[in-house]
């Protein structure tokens, strides 16, 4: 899973969305990439499509593994963060209708 902490260069401020299956918890932009794209591409278009933002990965933070708590088997999941300077915030954003965002 890759993970995208999308930081306002200027105010130093990250960007948080709400959660499509509770939506009354904030959580950082992550999901999954696909098989033609690269991890750091991935947590890119996660930021856009979930907080409609927009920018550079800077630097990968780290991995943190941990266990499925939705999955049955407990599968194991390992997460790998990354900084993204954000660059534009767009008012109109692919999951706009599904989340919220807040700096």
């Amino acid at each position: 899973v890759a993970v995208c902490i999308p930081i306002d260069v200027e105010t130093k401020q990250i960007m948080l969305v709400s959660s499509r299956s509770t939506p009354d918890q904030w959580i950082l932009p992550k999901g999954g990439w696909e098989s033609d794209e690269t991890k750091e591409r991935s947590a890119e278009r996660e930021a856009w499509e979930e907080a409609g933002v927009v920018g550079e990965i800077v630097r990968e933070i780290g991995i943190w593994n941990t266990f499925s708590k939705k999955r049955p088997d407990k599968a194991k999941l390992q997460f790998t963060v990354y900084e993204l300077q954000v660059r534009q915030c767009h008012d109109v954003w692919p999951e706009q209708s599904f989340r919220r965002r807040q700096w």
